[in-house]
Order: structure tokens, then sequence, then C-alpha cells
């Protein structure tokens, strides 16, 4: 019910801003209540905005709770035809392959389903909506219990049935899976380096393994620079801007990248041992097979810190079976 009354008002609103007239930035402001009535929280996270400059790539992607593409936005000014712009909303759902596309100028709106060609229904006005929003709910939020083993499992074969499908540089599928590797607010690798900066200051001084690895990295392996000469994309990741956090903040993107390339590394290796002679199991059911075995029996429960541990002994595992001077444990394995 919170859901409903709460796309009603945002619609009541959008409805009244109709009377005079709108830009398209003025429709994607307008959108942002329907969003967050639809469970979606915080833009750069769930709610991925077109940056300034950007084109070719939809106005507003819905993520949901395990960053999972929900919906595919395309918003244009009250004034222009919808129907021109259907080939956009159905290039975006292939090459992203969320659930759902939207396609809206404020007045009236296309739902598209993944797979299907055509608009879920026809044309469906802001008026009727607000009446019953029932085809927006279909919208919201999809949140999953990631520590559920069942849950787990079903979304692993998602992931692996609707999986981007780069294929060029600069296609819109490509543009998406390179952002997950930035170092920009809301990409997994960024949430990736942040955690891992967390984690770096609470083990500090308590781990002796961390102690000694930064230490050795610092004096052999770590370029000098200073506060000045930092990319101004670690300055909104360091918790207090000192020559000490900037070196502990080089040490973990360096262990992010290790992290990120043996993952990368072990996924194209299965794309090419097509018959298996390298790895036995695809790099997911590898994962699961490791999250499975720690899972509680009575419950089917997996502890979320699990995850760190499964993939640690898969790297253990593919040192012996791919490359050992890239897999085997080094510094970095603090």
């Amino acid at each position: 019910m919170l859901v409903r009354d709460g796309l009603v008002a945002s619609l009541e609103a959008l409805e009244r801003a109709l009377d005079r007239p709108l830009t398209e930035d003025e429709i994607e402001r307008l959108f942002n209540p329907i969003y967050h009535s639809l469970g979606y929280t915080t833009p750069g996270q769930d709610i991925r905005g077109k940056r300034s400059g950007e084109s070719g790539i939809p106005d507003v992607v819905l993520l949901n709770s395990d960053g999972s593409f929900n919906v595919v936005i395309e918003l244009k000014n009250p004034n222009e035809v919808l129907s021109s712009h259907e080939p956009q909303i159905q290039e975006y759902l292939r090459e992203l392959r969320p659930a759902w596309g939207l396609l809206s100028n404020g007045r009236e709106f296309r739902l598209y389903r993944r797979g299907r060609a055509l608009p879920v229904a026809e044309v469906i006005t802001v008026a009727s909506l607000r009446t019953d929003p029932t085809p927006l709910v279909n919208l919201t939020k999809q949140t999953f219990d990631l520590e559920d083993l069942a849950v787990i499992e079903a979304r692993f074969r998602y992931y692996t049935e609707h999986a981007l499908q780069p294929i060029t540089l600069n296609d819109i599928a490509s543009r998406f899976f390179l952002e997950a590797f930035s170092l920009t607010e809301g990409a997994v690798f960024t949430e990736l380096v942040s955690s891992l900066l967390e984690l770096f200051i609470t083990l500090e001084g308590v781990s002796r393994f961390l102690s000694g690895s930064f230490s050795f990295w610092r004096m052999f392996h770590a370029r000098r620079l200073s506060l000045d000469d930092a990319p101004e994309s670690w300055l909104p990741l360091l918790p207090n801007r000192s020559e000490p956090n900037l070196y502990r903040l080089m040490f973990v993107l360096e262990t992010a990248y290790v992290v990120t390339a043996r993952l990368i590394l072990a996924k194209a290796v299965q794309d090419k041992d097509v018959d298996r002679h390298l790895v036995r199991n695809p790099l997911h059911d590898a994962v699961f097979a490791q999250l499975r075995a720690r899972a509680d029996p009575r419950t089917g429960r997996v502890p979320i810190a699990e995850y760190t541990s499964s993939v640690s002994r898969l790297f253990i595992n593919y040192s012996t079976s791919l490359f050992s001077g890239i897999f085997s444990e080094d510094i970095f394995d603090w």
C-alpha cells in the first residue's frame, strides 16, 4: 500500500506540473519521487543517471539490491511523440538486458518487458496511472537475501542467463561493463576499494601480516606521491586528506586491482577453455560450490563473510591448476 500511495502522490505532482511547459531536464527531476516510491533511494547507486555530456545510454537505470539492472528509462519532453523513440528503448533492452524498460514524456508511459518487441500495454496516460498505478508497481526494486543458499543459486543462474554481451568497446553493454571497474560513484570497483579501506583501518595494528605487507610495499614498491599530485577520483575515498591515508589508499587500490585481475583472468580462461581442459567448472559454479560447502545444513544460510573466504579458496585452487605466479598468496592477500 505504501508503494501505491507514494506513486499516486508522485504522479499527482507530475500531472500538476504538466500544466506549464517543461524541459526534458525538468521531467527527469519530476520522476525522482517515482523512483523513491518504487524503493530506489540513492542516486549514483541504485539510481544511475546519465552524466552530463554522455549520450547513447539510457537517461536512468534502476538497480536491484544485488546490483542487477531492473529498469532502463528513457525520458523525453512532453511534446515529443514516444513512438519515434521506441527503437532507442528497445536497443537498451537488448544491450543491457534489464527486466523492464520505460519510455515516457511525462504525459504518456510505455512499458516494455525484456524479450518482447512490443510494449506491455498501449500508451498509458499519467491520469490513468494516477487512478491505478499497478503497471508501475511492476518496476519496484527487488531485494534479495544473499545469505540464503537457494536465493544465491537462483541469482547465479540469473546472472549467467542475462549477462552483458559486450562486442565492441563502444557499444552500450561494453560501456556499462567497463564502468563497473571504474573509480566513480556507485561503481562496484569503488565499493570494493571503500570496503577494503575500512577493513585496512580496522586491522591496522592488529594484523601482523597486514602490517608487514604494508611496510614491505611502502618500502620497495610504493611510488612517491603527494596529495597535490593524487588523481581527483581518489580524493573522495580518503577519510581525511593526509599523506598516511593517501598511502593506505594506494595500497588498498593495488589490492583491489589484484583481486579484480585474478577474477577477470579466471573468467577469460573459462570463456576460452570450452572443452574444460584447464578448469573443470565455470567460475560461478566454482564459487557457488564453495558457498554451498559452508552453508548451515539446517537453515541453508551462508554467512556473508564466506563470500570472501570462498573467493580466497578459489584462488588457492587456481594457483595449482592455472597460473601459480598470479593466484599464489602474496602481500595483497591480507
